[in-house]
């Protein structure tokens, strides 16, 4: 089974793959008392110019706060509460002009993630069809209706359910891609082991740098057709975090670290961080709709491709990971898809248009 985008390809891939080398290569020969901050500015602006200090700024605090998303999820569920508690927490507590201007953004985004789902499922039944992901012209508008503290919960409850399932679905859709297969030369830094390292450590945050900072390229030179230079740095970051997480955690199902039904579990609360991010930045409702694609197929593209030219000795762990969980991930998928069946077919209700961008 392989997952068929039009405009990321072999070609596509390879090339994100030398981008994110180039990131790692320079990262890793960075002078010991420059920050990765500090590098990151310094190598964007090779590529940028100008305002490579201010987008790399908003890239590590984009980073630093995923980071504390995660932290404070698996926090949550050791003191016997549940990501989706959290991420329920998270937006009761978003800061909004009104009542009224929160409730129609959490029904946009609840629109928008149910759009992105949905194409996930038609993409995971229709493994053979080529997707071709299309920008949206029109922001993606909520249900009208009069908000108020018990109505935005209830919504709040929704999109929760959404978030989950799009890290659900995209492990699926990570798990059934084809890996990359650029990049079979020296390793850069074989004491290098993502699935080792803990979160937030320095090697931690500099490889999600590295995916962040080379995401942002391949956006500007237009190596990825459907992310352009007005993509948001929230979405650039947040991408860049769950690629990585995604190849931590099929690293951690390979060496007996974590069960796959754990793994599941880790890829639902990534997803959980990741939509808590978004949602609080105020992203816009349209670039929302794509996360449940973009987020483990681009992501994941470039976890592997940071990997693999940092260690190729473990690329097996990683390939042999995804194969493990597959099977499992894959039928998990379709029962959780089930699941949420009325809000998808809630979803529908709103035309034709409403998968265009995935060309479905």
């Amino acid at each position: 089974m392989g997952i068929n985008i039009n405009g990321f390809g072999k070609e596509e891939k390879e090339s994100l793959f030398n981008t994110a080398k180039g990131m790692l290569s320079s990262w890793l020969g960075r002078p010991k008392e420059q920050s990765t901050g500090e590098w990151l500015t310094d190598k964007l602006s090779e590529h940028i110019g100008a305002g490579a200090a201010e987008i790399a700024e908003n890239l590590m605090g984009g980073i630093n706060s995923f980071n504390e998303n995660l932290r404070q999820i698996d926090e949550a569920c050791k003191a016997g509460s549940t990501k989706e508690e959290w991420l329920q927490e998270k937006l009761d507590a978003m800061p909004a002009e009104s009542e009224q201007a929160k409730g129609e953004y959490l029904s946009a985004a609840n629109t928008a993630l149910a759009i992105g789902n949905t194409a996930a499922q038609k993409i995971l039944q229709y493994p053979n069809e080529i997707i071709e992901l299309k920008e949206i012209k029109e922001n993606i508008v909520g249900e009208k209706a009069e908000w108020n503290k018990l109505s935005i919960k209830a919504m709040t409850g929704n999109l929760v359910q959404q978030a989950v399932l799009s890290g659900i679905g995209g492990g699926a859709l990570s798990a059934n891609s084809e890996r990359v297969e650029s990049g079979n030369g020296e390793s850069m830094a074989e004491n290098i082991d993502l699935a080792e390292e803990p979160i937030d450590s320095e090697v931690d945050v500099g490889l999600k740098a590295v995916a962040a900072g080379a995401l942002k390229v391949a956006s500007d030179k237009g190596i990825i057709p459907f992310l352009t230079k007005k993509t948001p740095l929230a979405v650039i970051s947040t991408v860049a975090c769950w690629g990585m997480e995604s190849v931590r955690t099929v690293g951690q199902i390979f060496r007996g670290q974590i069960s796959v039904a754990k793994a599941v579990e880790r890829m639902g609360r990534v997803s959980s961080a990741a939509i808590g991010e978004l949602c609080t930045n105020g992203i816009a409702a349209k670039s929302i709709a794509a996360i449940p694609i973009i987020g483990p197929i681009v992501g994941v593209a470039l976890g592997e491709s940071i990997t693999k030219a940092a260690n190729n000795k473990i690329t097996n762990v990683v390939y042999e990971g995804f194969k493990k969980i597959q099977p499992v991930i894959t039928q998990v998928a379709e029962t959780a898809y089930k699941a949420v069946n009325k809000l998808v077919e809630d979803v529908k209700k709103i035309g034709n248009k409403v998968l265009e961008f995935f060309g479905l």
